[in-house]
């Protein structure tokens, strides 16, 4: 009997798995046009780019990041998460996740980035996506869409896009929503008809086994 409510659990407690969501993005691999943002020193000034979302009513692990970048003029991304303690709107200070660059490739790509370590994207709390070139001192490209295609997901919403060229000393809005990003997040989800479906096993495993328990005893007697 221990044995089959052992089972039992370690199956129910197996639904709880983490699933891969799509918290926001824009990504479009055949749009018409891509046109390129400016990361990292170009003519003395040192670009910095940040987009502000804010969580919806769900917490997520986040899993990682895909950016639309072109990596040809040698300058190497630095991908952070950052709070918003700045108190003017703009970046905080505080980098709460740091992530590994990925292997330059030629051309423009989609190149993924994944965290150094574990971070938890709070429910109804803003963050900085926030790219900067690590040593400031190359330069590379972020690409827009053009046109522009609206940042949407169902677990949280874009608020703005700011561009910095004097390493985050000050920032500027700009247009919103144009640069290729995906936001990607895991949360434990039960299956409700998985549930349903190992009860109905239990209670099955258990009528058969206290059958068998009579029929034993009758047999004994």
């Amino acid at each position: 009997m221990r044995f089959i409510f052992g089972i039992t659990l370690v199956g129910l407690l197996a639904l709880s798995t983490a699933h891969g969501d799509i918290i926001l993005g824009n990504l479009d691999a055949g749009a018409a046009n891509h046109l390129p943002l400016t990361v990292g020193n170009q003519s003395g000034l040192k670009y910095r780019q940040a987009l502000l979302f804010t969580m919806g009513s769900t917490s997520f692990e986040l899993a990682s990041v895909d950016l639309g970048l072109d990596l040809d003029l040698g300058g190497t991304p630095e991908l952070q998460i950052r709070n918003t303690d700045s108190g003017d709107g703009s970046p905080g200070s505080t980098i709460l996740a740091s992530f590994n660059s990925p292997t330059p490739l030629t051309g423009a790509k989609f190149y993924t980035f994944t965290p150094r370590s574990p971070l938890a994207l709070a429910a109804n709390t803003d963050y900085w996506l926030y790219l900067l070139e690590s040593g400031e001192d190359g330069r590379f490209w972020w690409y827009r869409n053009n046109p522009n295609i609206t940042a949407n997901g169902p677990f949280a919403t874009f608020v703005s896009h700011s561009s910095s060229t004097n390493a985050g000393g000050t920032w500027t809005g700009m247009q919103s929503e144009r640069v290729n990003f995906e936001i990607n997040g895991q949360v434990a989800v039960p299956e409700p008809a998985a549930y349903a479906s190992f009860c109905l096993v239990a209670v099955g495993l258990f009528w058969i086994a206290r059958k068998k328990r009579r029929e034993l005893s009758r047999s004994a007697a």
